[in-house]
């Protein structure tokens, strides 16, 4: 929804597909419906939140894991998250979460969310990608240097 501005029940429409296609099995889940997100589990698919800046609260609502945008960049963090989750570590996953949800407000805000993730890739990893493809587009040296100034507050959280 998020990204095509498509609004449609996924429970509902993963009930439909199983009906015609018996191996669907699961779902990348990028809604924020949480609800939804929990009626897919209930329903026995396999979930996975898509939206790293709600990780820790689809968790609680059923999800069975995460495929995130963030993750080849902040992954020690996130893995975090879901260990302190699985040990009921409530509070410390909070406080975790929300690390991770300034980060991706902080990359959003750049209106360039695909180029702030390939840029902070390259900047915290020290890994080159070389020339992005359309439509992804490199920031702008301001853009980069909001992120970096905010990335030097929480290096150490991301890193833990």
């Amino acid at each position: 929804p998020f990204m095509n501005g498509v609004n449609v029940s996924v429970a509902e429409t993963l009930k439909r597909a199983r009906k015609l296609a018996p191996n669907v099995v699961g779902v990348k889940f990028t809604s924020t419906d949480l609800a939804d997100l929990q009626r897919c589990a209930r329903n026995g698919f396999n979930t996975l939140v898509g939206a790293d800046d709600m990780l820790s609260y689809a968790l609680a609502a059923g999800a069975d894991g995460a495929i995130g945008i963030t993750y080849n960049f902040t992954g020690k963090l996130h893995s975090s998250i879901i260990r302190a989750f699985n040990e009921k570590e409530y509070q410390e996953a909070n406080e975790m979460q929300k690390i991770s949800t300034e980060l991706m407000f902080q990359i959003k805000n750049t209106g360039n969310l695909n180029g702030a993730c390939f840029y902070l890739f390259e900047y915290l990893r020290k890994i080159p990608l070389g020339a992005s493809r359309y439509p992804v587009y490199k920031l702008s040296d301001g853009l980069k240097a909001g992120l970096n100034e905010y990335v030097q507050q929480i290096k150490s959280e991301l890193f833990p």
